[in-house]
């Protein structure tokens, strides 16, 4: 399928969240919003992926 994460096209084999994320090697403390709604981390290996998605993977970053 095809995806779009953080604004770059992404082809992708898998169908959930989790296996994106673990694809990726995001950290285990990011948000991820997809097409703007946010996904809780608690649902995320259950959330599927759909063709065209649009997933955003945010990481907090701290500062002054």
């Amino acid at each position: 399928m095809e995806l779009n994460v953080n604004g770059e096209a992404y082809s992708f084999e898998g169908t959930l969240l989790q296996e994106l994320l673990e694809q990726l090697k995001a950290p285990a403390h990011v948000a991820v919003v997809i097409n703007g709604s946010v996904v809780p981390r608690t649902e995320r290996a259950q959330r599927t992926l759909q063709d065209q998605d649009q997933v955003d993977i945010l990481t907090l970053a701290g500062g002054g």
